[in-house]
């Protein structure tokens, strides 16, 4: 299983959220966290976030895997590869969110291992040896280009000197302030469930993908363990419980 994979396609990237592949068959993965009411309109190719009574469209996620579906199929096929099934999945990982659709590629996160075994039981035959499989691999890692811009000396910006805390989603000003699990804003009144994510948003343009719990609560200004642990059990965690960061996919 390979993560934030990144990979030349001639003039093109291939941006992978998760890459899975087992001997029959390779499962691309695009996760979202998004709060709300996910309702999927695949004839226009939008995905429509309803939030406290406001809509908001997206990009349909769905043409995005399926876009990135065809140009790692052009990568493996060039690479001399056996002729391998790839399955994509939209996973939802907020277990709160509502999802109005009736394609099956798109799941809840809980669902997720059970939809894996569903989708190589679907498969029987096996299409890539062991040979393949780690030769793979080693391709893979090797052709893994990851994006760096480092924002802060493109720009001449000095760490310190960031505006940090949850900035309004109305009125752009600083800081929000946590009232009853939800930010306010002092200055518009504007009230946001989610809010925090613009600024992690933010953070990983200007600071990197991985964040610590101590970063995040300086970051955002929290004071408070609870509230800090309350947002970042929605990241995903790297490494062991000593030293773990968690990243900042959305």
């Amino acid at each position: 299983m390979f993560h934030d994979l990144r990979l030349a396609a001639g003039e093109l990237f291939i941006q992978l959220d998760t890459l899975l592949i087992t001997e029959n068959l390779m499962i691309i993965i695009e996760v979202k966290n998004i709060t709300g009411t996910l309702t999927f309109d695949e004839e226009r190719h939008q995905m429509i976030r309803t939030l406290e009574g406001k809509e908001e469209a997206f990009l349909d996620p769905l043409l995005q895997v399926r876009r990135q579906k065809n140009l790692l199929q052009k990568w493996i096929n060039a690479k001399g590869y056996p002729e391998t099934p790839i399955e994509t999945l939209v996973v939802i990982s907020k277990l709160s969110t509502i999802i109005h659709t009736s394609n099956p590629s798109v799941i809840h996160s809980a669902y997720l291992p059970f939809k894996i075994n569903e989708l190589s039981n679907k498969y029987g035959g096996q299409v890539l040896g062991q040979n393949d499989l780690l030769r793979l691999g080693q391709e893979l890692k090797q052709a893994h280009t990851p994006r760096k811009v480092d924002v802060l000396q493109k720009y001449k910006i000095k760490k310190e000197n960031l505006r940090v805390g949850v900035h309004c989603l109305g009125c752009r000003a600083l800081p929000m302030i946590r009232v009853y699990g939800k930010w306010q804003c002092s200055f518009c009144g504007v009230v946001s469930v989610d809010a925090h994510i613009e600024s992690l948003r933010d953070y990983r343009l200007l600071l990197g993908n991985v964040i610590t719990n101590r970063e995040l609560r300086g970051f955002l200004q929290i004071d408070s363990e609870r509230i800090a642990r309350s947002i970042i059990q929605s990241l995903y965690p790297v490494g062991k419980t000593k030293g773990r960061t968690y990243r900042l996919d959305f």
